[in-house]
């Protein structure tokens, strides 16, 4: 496993996008910007969607706090003091009936302790909106919303707030009216906070304030509780943190923005300037790699910035990119597990995506080869770490190569893809998908536009029911499903459904080795797979192979227990050559109502190959080529009728009758004979049904 990278935040050259109160800045429309955290803040004009008013009515400020009566301590020396006409950060346990969104969301900034003493009391200065459709932004105090405020002190520890923290459930000392603005009225809270928190002299900690506002404890309308900002020209260092997924990363740092707030204790603002890395490649001829610079600054020279550092000296600049920066030099990954990345000073060795259609432009990649040490559908996400990074995650197979993972100029062989695929219009990654134990896939994580960043792939088997796997050869008259359990430990139990998707219509449409048109009635159709049997597979090594054939009604059967792994060979009329087939296991509560009961996450998909065909000279693409049956073929189903050691399986090579018999015979034979002078598929979709 990869070492967990340094606490750090990636930055790019760009322009901060407006951020709107509830929505979160486009990614990707700066080609050269990295795109910024999700900020949930109001900006001032858009309160009331009312930008016309110029000159806001400010009833008193807190910079003179003596005078106002909010707090009983006032000296600037204890406080980052307010500005009215900023914005506010979204801080509230419960935001909108805690319905609107899934998680509670939290903000903190940070300080130092002049002196040493115990914090018992804390001022801010919010607001409440109401974010609903109804009254999006609009100002809704006078319905009395909840005051129930929790404040949390961190300590620090490189650079970053050591969670969990001293959680407090504070007490409302007093409250005042401190400004009005666009109609939206701003209160100044001073809380009480017990016993307190002792703090000591030059140590930096990390404030958090949030509010429950849960309309269920009081209240009328749906109010969310904003945390002001501070003035510029406060003494706090320019950043802050927003996050709404329980765990704070730099990634989620607010560039040239403090919070508003006076601590019972004396406070200075921690320091602005931290090292700043650029890569070689960024970095003018002459110049250090390393120069000290706030955040602002060094997002604008595409930087990476160390807050976990104090000078330049205690740093070490990349002077190249982490392992996997090719595919050549894939990152190895065989287990369930989490693997950290970064792609700072990567550069672009894949091709453009062409399944992630809105993604095409991508670059700055980190490579991974996977070989699955069990079958199974896996889930691969990056969504938990940091959702800065505008990701796109790719998945690469090659079917005719699939043991080999492929390193591909163009994107013929790329299967699957994700961009943007996490809840809340993160702009991180996700897949589910199928994989087959001996096969090896190569995962791409690439930057959108070229963005970069840092988090943490977690790669894991899904528990609910996996759809099973296909076995990579096809097959002209059965479907192979394998493997069904998927090394979880779970059972995998159930009724298999298989729903003929399409036949694969010919091109021209003379060619004769297609099923004739009248089964085209059976496509959008599903049958059910009946109990397995065991089919003899050889008389002389008297080895047999699990079978079962389609049916009209469903069986629920615990596949994991009857299977042990091996694969389940599945046959009826309905299984003709050339076609596409979705197979889906139903869980055992779905007994009784199968047309309404959801199935799991993924489907698998299986192509017959065209008729005659058994694959015998080499293996087949899917889907299978366009040509005749060829002399391999029909050798290698007549060593299957001699009873040869060395032949092909019975599900290769036995095609006849209308329902596949389970036994290669002379009637198989002839049929591929037939096959081979260029007859046609000789079944009727009305022989097919039950």
């Amino acid at each position: 496993m990869l070492p967990k990278p340094p606490v750090r935040v990636h930055c790019i050259s760009c322009c901060v996008a407006l951020v709107l109160a509830i929505s979160v800045s486009a990614a990707g429309e700066n080609p050269s910007a990295l795109n910024r955290p999700p900020v949930y803040k109001i900006e001032p004009s858009l309160i009331n969607g009312d930008s016309s008013d110029s000159n806001p009515r400010i009833e008193s400020g807190w910079n003179d706090f003596a005078t106002t009566g909010g707090c009983t301590f006032g000296d600037q020396s204890h406080c980052q003091t307010y500005a009215p006409i900023l914005g506010a950060y979204l801080s509230d346990l419960c935001p909108s009936d805690c319905t609107w969104w899934v998680w509670p969301y939290r903000a903190t900034d940070d300080f130092v302790a002049s002196e040493s003493g115990t914090i018992t009391s804390v001022c801010v200065v919010g607001e409440f909106l109401d974010q609903d459709i109804a009254h999006l932004l609009e100002d809704c105090s006078a319905s009395n919303p909840p005051e129930d405020f929790w404040v949390t002190i961190y300590d620090q520890v490189d650079g970053m707030p050591a969670e969990p923290g001293n959680k407090i459930h504070a007490s409302v000392i007093s409250k005042q009216l401190v400004g009005v603005y666009q109609e939206s009225q701003q209160f100044q809270w001073e809380l009480g906070l017990g016993s307190g928190v002792p703090v000591s002299a030059g140590s930096t900690y990390w404030l958090e304030v949030q509010n429950f506002t849960n309309p269920s404890v009081g209240g009328s309308r749906f109010c969310d509780w904003f945390w002001v900002q501070a003035s510029p020209a406060t003494e706090g260092n320019g950043f802050l943190l927003q996050d709404f997924d329980h765990r704070y990363t730099l990634g989620e740092a607010q560039a040239g923005a403090d919070l508003a707030f006076c601590l019972n204790i004396a406070i200075e603002a921690p320091p602005s300037m931290h090292p700043c890395c650029t890569c070689p490649d960024r970095t003018p001829t002459g110049e250090p790699l390393c120069v000290m610079r706030s955040l602002a600054d060094c997002r604008t020279v595409g930087g990476d910035w160390r807050i976990d550092a104090a000078d330049c000296g205690a740093v070490s600049c990349r002077t190249g990119a982490d392992a996997g920066d090719t595919c050549a030099g894939a990152i190895p990954v065989t287990e369930s597990g989490t693997y950290p990345f970064n792609n700072f000073c990567s550069t672009t060795d894949g091709p453009t995506t062409t399944i992630c259609t809105g993604s095409a432009s991508v670059g700055r990649d980190i490579w991974f080869r996977y070989m699955p040490t069990c079958s199974g559908s896996v889930t691969i996400d990056l969504c938990g770490y940091d959702e800065t990074f505008d990701s796109v995650l790719s998945v690469y197979h090659d079917p005719a190569n699939p043991t080999v993972c492929p390193c591909s100029t163009d994107s013929s062989i790329e299967v699957w893809c994700s961009d943007d695929d996490c809840i809340l219009e993160r702009s991180t990654s996700k897949l589910e998908f199928g994989v087959y134990h001996g096969d090896c896939y190569t995962i791409r994580i690439s930057g959108y536009h070229g963005n970069e960043g840092y988090g943490e792939m977690v790669v894991g088997y899904l528990s609910l029911p996996l759809p099973p796997i296909a076995v990579p050869v096809p097959q002209n008259r059965y479907l192979s499903i394998a493997d069904f359990n998927p090394c979880t430990g779970s059972v995998i139990s159930g009724a298999l459904q298989v729903k003929l998707l399409s036949l694969m219509h010919p091109d021209p449409p003379n060619l004769p080795e297609f099923p004739p048109p009248d089964y085209s009635a059976l496509e959008g159709q599903a049958r059910w797979v009946g109990p397995p049997a065991d089919c003899a597979e050889s008389d002389v090594l008297h080895t047999t192979f699990k079978c079962a054939s389609l049916q009209a009604q469903p069986v629920y059967l615990n596949w994991s227990d009857i299977l042990q792994g091996r694969p389940l060979q599945v046959t009826g009329a309905e299984i003709v050559p050339s076609s596409v087939y979705e197979v889906r296991i139903y869980t055992m509560n779905c007994q009784g109502n199968e047309d309404t009961c959801p199935t799991g996450p993924n489907a698998l998909r299986l192509t017959t190959s065209r008729w005659g065909d058994v694959g015998a000279a080499f293996q087949l693409p899917s889907p299978a080529p366009l040509t005749q049956p060829g002399i391999p073929d029909v050798a290698a189903t007549v060593d299957k009728f001699k009873a040869l050691p060395s032949a092909l399986p019975v599900a290769r090579t036995d095609v006849a009758p209308s329902v596949p018999n389970g036994r290669v015979d002379i009637s198989d034979v002839a049929s591929i004979v037939d096959a081979f002078k260029g007859l046609p598929y000789p079944y009727s979709a009305t022989a097919s049904r039950p």
